[in-house]
This record gives structure tokens, C-alpha cells and sequence, in this order.
């Protein structure tokens, strides 16, 4: 039961940020591509704290790809926490990434919550395994947008970044950093599309013989 409470107040909240992104675009008609602070606390709490769903993989709980499941949390955290707020503000990615992000985990938390209860209405596990197609790709859109905007900021202030000589005797580049990880998660994304592609077809395959019976 409190499980069943945390997956319905989590798909809760995440409706909430939805439709403050959405109020704050319509009410504001002057408002600029980004989302001047709209939710950040909210989106930072709730994607740090989906890093418990890589803790369920490696201990066993789920049996989902530890390697996959870092790499769909790692982008979403390293955005929310490592672009600075000002280009946050000014991007069209924060835009892309919140509603994409957004309508993802409402119908994914309600879809937990309903397996909870011993329910799995079709509909819902059909959105789940079908919106994939289109909000997969405008949230990792948003995500790299947002990252690539942020580096000649990065580059200028030279944010978090480690220069020689120094008591540790290393140095890292934390706008260098970001290049690699655009073209990282680039290169690892049609191998995570196809993966939930496979997913979908394996759970709607079993729906349909659940039909059929």
C-alpha cells in the first residue's frame, strides 16, 4: 500500500509540472523558449530520485539492463543538475525535455500504480508502450539542445573545471565534458529506441494472447 501511495504521488506530481509547463506557455505569451525556473526544484527532486530504479536493476528487483537503465537516468540527472539555470532559461530544450519527460512519467507511474492494485488496463499499458515512439526522441532532443547551449557559457566561466597545478595533480575540462557526452548518448540512442521497441512487443504480444484466451 505504501508503495502503491509513492507510484500514484509521483505520477501526481509529474502532472503537476506537466500543466505548470503548459500553464506558463499559454498565460504567457511574451515568454521566451525556456521555462525561466517553472518546476526546477520538482524536476530535479524527482529525476535524482528515479536513480533508485538503477539501485532495483543492480540488486535484481527488476530485470532490466543495468547499462541502459544508466544511461536513460544519467542524461536526464546530468541535465537537470550540470546545465547551468540562465541556459535553462533561454533554451527551447528545457521546453522539449519537460514535456517530454513529463507525459512519459505520469503514464508510467500510473501504469506502476495500477499493477500495484492487480489491475493492467490495456489502454494505459498501450500508451506506455507506444508514446515511446514520439516523446523518447523530443526529450532526448531537449536534453542535448539544452547541453549544447550551455557549453560556451561552460567554456567561458570555466564551471567545474579542474586546471593544473593543483595538490591532486589532475586536471578535467568540464566543457570538453559535455561534448563527449552529447556524443556518447548519441551513439548509444538507437541501441536504447530499439531495445524499447523490443519491449513494447513482447508486453503488447502478451496482452493480445491475454485477449484471445
Amino acid at each position: 500500500m505504501i508503495q502503491w501511495h509513492l507510484e500514484s504521488f509521483t505520477a501526481f506530481r509529474w502532472s503537476t509540472i506537466l500543466l505548470k509547463t503548459l500553464k506558463y506557455y499559454i498565460c504567457n505569451h511574451e515568454a521566451r523558449p525556456g521555462l525561466n525556473g517553472t518546476a526546477i526544484g520538482e524536476l530535479r527532486f524527482f529525476q535524482t530520485l528515479a536513480c533508485l530504479e538503477l539501485v532495483h536493476c543492480i540488486v535484481g528487483i527488476v530485470p532490466s539492463s543495468v547499462v541502459l537503465t544508466f544511461f536513460q537516468l544519467f542524461s536526464r540527472v546530468a541535465v537537470v543538475w550540470g546545465v547551468p539555470s540562465h541556459c535553462m532559461n533561454q533554451s527551447v530544450g528545457m521546453l522539449l525535455a519537460q514535456v517530454g519527460w513529463s507525459i512519459t512519467e505520469v503514464i508510467r507511474y500510473i501504469y506502476y500504480a495500477c499493477l500495484l492494485m492487480g489491475s493492467k488496463p490495456y489502454a494505459i499499458t498501450y500508451l506506455r508502450y507506444t508514446l515511446f515512439y514520439v516523446l523518447y526522441p523530443i526529450g532526448v532532443l531537449g536534453e542535448q539542445i539544452l547541453v549544447y547551449n550551455a557549453l560556451p557559457l561552460v567554456r567561458a566561466t570555466q564551471q567545474w573545471s579542474i586546471f593544473l597545478p593543483n595538490p591532486w595533480n589532475i586536471s578535467f575540462s568540464y566543457y570538453y565534458f559535455g561534448y563527449f557526452g552529447i556524443m556518447l548518448y548519441l551513439s548509444v540512442f538507437p541501441q536504447l529506441y530499439g531495445h524499447m521497441i523490443k519491449q513494447r512487443q513482447k508486453a503488447l504480444y502478451k496482452e493480445k494472447n491475454k485477449k484471445s484466451l
